[in-house]
């Protein structure tokens, strides 16, 4: 009798764990969704290779890596991280995503020859 009473407490103890990683990373993935949301807003300033505290989520904090690039592709992969309260000093992510954006040299490129392209125009309505 004693043992089946201690399998359930240690059953029970388990499923109590479970849930409350479950809850912590659902936690997670809305802290991501809120940040990636943010930075879309506005994407060619998204970090890279970057690293700060989750601006309305105390203790949360994310860090962005270029982990691949394509020059056929004129893209790179940068991985986005966040780590909970709880997890500092840790190296694994409460969440992750893994995200495919332009190379930053082809947004500097684009940004540059929007604006001669306005410069021009401008030199056209003068003359």
């Amino acid at each position: 009798m004693g043992t089946l009473l201690v399998g359930i407490i240690v059953a029970e103890a388990r499923a109590n764990a479970q849930t409350r990683l479950a809850r912590y990373r659902i936690e997670a993935c809305g802290v991501l969704s809120e940040l990636l949301q943010d930075w879309w807003a506005d994407p060619d300033s998204m970090p890279r290779d970057d690293e700060g505290e989750v601006f309305d989520q105390e203790g949360w904090t994310w860090r962005t890596t270029v982990t691949e690039q394509s020059e056929a592709l004129e893209a790179e992969v940068v991985t986005v991280e966040v780590f909970g309260p709880h997890q500092q000093g840790e190296d694994v992510a409460a969440a992750r995503v893994e995200l495919l954006l332009p190379h930053l040299a082809e947004l500097d490129e684009d940004a540059g020859a929007a604006v001669d392209d306005d410069e021009q125009d401008e030199d056209a309505d003068d003359e």
